[in-house]
């Protein structure tokens, strides 16, 4: 699926390069809390994440917390996060 075809897609750039590369969110979480674990995990498996989303306390808002990862690696975040 290319990056226009996904309804999720965005582009970041890379804080570090500047590099500009799809994301594509993956999870919806209720909290920041939950989405900020999430991203530790993947990090931790070497895959790169972003936690985005309208925070009031801890809380996503009725949209929740989305978590962002690139869009080739997509698979290998949601093997390491499993079935939650």
């Amino acid at each position: 699926m290319s990056v226009s075809e996904a309804p999720n897609a965005t582009i970041l750039a890379h804080p570090s390069t500047g590099a500009k590369q799809p994301v594509i969110a993956i999870r919806t979480y209720p909290t920041t809390l939950d989405a900020h674990l999430a991203r530790i995990a993947l990090e931790a498996a070497g895959v790169p994440a972003v936690v985005v989303g309208i925070g009031a306390g801890m809380e996503g808002g009725p949209s929740g917390v989305r978590l962002l990862v690139p869009e080739d690696r997509v698979e290998e975040a949601l093997k390491v996060l499993g079935d939650d």
